[in-house]
């Protein structure tokens, strides 16, 4: 049996790659087919200080405290149980794969035109059309790269849809505490009835999320004591753009070695949820940027285990770096006629929404890391398949593991 842990975006992803390949797919979430009601909102989300924000209905949060405490320290995350995960706040997310880097993955011609096909193939079972991309990158100038990315919070249903129609199937109420390796069976606590129940595994893939990904592998190996979770840090501020510049929603800021990605959201349209400036041309040329940092910037999130099944979380902020990225940012505000950047705003260690390289993948066998399909190093058949796992690439506004899972399972 091929089992799937999780039922978001990106555990629907590896089941829609994997369906081709294996038989008796069955996709595990510890949510209630019935339960919508979330217990947190965005405003929460944005308020908090520090902790745990669940996006989930409030029994399954209960049910689950109850298994497992954690403690969390100096950093906040979102987490979902909910069916469709995080994909339920943002919507799933495909990126432009003529605009990726995929100098990590050992892949001639053929194969990527095969990958392609597959990524056309999944754009039109969730956006119900296909998407036009340039073969090159557009430019604004040399710093500035124009990105193009599709999203829809229909996706998730539009892809379980088809994959029922495939026959994979999904079970409910179930949480993954505990893989035993080597008699290769899966520790799962039923949420409904409050037992515990062994599965037997033939391969096993993980789309639990970073931080319950950690969880799931410090719990299973002894060999792993910590984990790391590098935080695509992000921050906010304020875009002044030329007014006659074309549309622009999504780019990449590349200058004097600073990196991030970046969204644009309308500064009037922000206001107007307070005030109404729709008569006015007040503003129009003024943005609300989210800027995600490369992973060299980032501070990263240190999960271990406290007791039993108890966990401690703590945010580790990385030095000076608020003070580096204010004063280049100053600099090219000075050379820029295009775009202008003020008032950053950094935002709380794990408020990005999206973290990842917990085990960045590598050609090398190393502790800690993944082989380039996902395969954890040493242990056979168990794959992390979610943001949990990336090739180093640059972080890029939205997450991007669903093309990552195209190119892990065809590597």
């Amino acid at each position: 049996m091929i089992y799937i842990i999780g039922s978001s975006f990106s555990g629907l992803t590896t089941a829609f790659i994997l369906r081709k390949k294996y038989k008796n797919i069955t996709v595990i979430s510890p949510s209630r087919k019935d339960e919508t009601k979330k217990s947190a909102t965005l405003l929460k989300y944005l308020l908090s200080l520090s902790g745990e924000i669940k996006f989930n209905s409030k029994k399954v949060s209960k049910r689950i405290d109850l298994i497992e405490k954690t403690k969390i320290k100096n950093c906040k995350f979102v987490s979902s149980y909910q069916e469709g995960g995080l994909s339920n706040i943002w919507g799933g997310v495909l990126s432009n794969i003529y605009q990726y880097n995929l100098k990590n993955f050992p892949f001639n011609k053929n194969k990527l035109e095969k990958i392609k096909r597959q990524f056309l193939h999944l754009e039109k079972i969730i956006f119900k059309k296909n998407f036009r991309y340039p073969d090159k990158n557009s430019s604004l100038n040399k710093n500035i790269t124009l990105l193009n990315f599709n999203k829809k919070k229909e996706s998730v249903i539009n892809l379980k849809k088809y994959l029922l129609n495939k026959n994979i199937k999904f079970k409910y109420d179930l949480y993954l505490k505990k893989i035993n390796y080597k008699s290769k069976k899966i520790v799962l606590h039923d949420l409904s009835d409050n037992k515990i129940i062994k599965l037997n595994y033939k391969k096993l893939y993980i789309s639990a999320g970073p931080i319950n990904t950690a969880k799931i592998i410090l719990n299973s190996f002894r060999e792993f004591k910590k984990i790391k979770l590098y935080e695509t840090r992000h921050f906010f501020c304020l875009v002044k753009k030329r007014m006659n510049l074309k549309k622009i929603e999504y780019f990449k800021f590349n200058y004097d070695g600073l990196k991030f990605y970046s969204q644009l959201y309308n500064f009037r349209n922000i206001l107007n949820i307070f005030f109404n400036f729709k008569k006015f041309n007040l503003f129009k040329n003024l943005f609300m940027a989210q800027c995600y940092l490369n992973t060299q910037d980032s501070s990263y999130i240190e999960i271990k285990k406290d007791g039993k099944s108890n966990f401690l979380i703590t945010g580790k902020q990385k030095k000076t770096f608020n003070k580096r990225i204010n004063e280049i940012l100053s600099l090219y505000n000075k050379k820029s006629l295009d775009l202008k950047f003020y008032f950053p705003i950094f935002n709380s260690i794990g408020a990005s929404n999206h973290l990842g390289a917990s085990f960045p993948m590598s050609k090398k066998k190393k502790k800690f890391k993944t082989k380039l399909n996902g395969e954890l190093y040493n242990y056979k058949d168990i794959y992390l398949s979610d943001s949990s796992v990336l090739n180093e690439i640059d972080v890029q506004p939205i997450t991007t593991f669903t093309l990552m899972n195209i190119l892990r399972m065809n590597s």
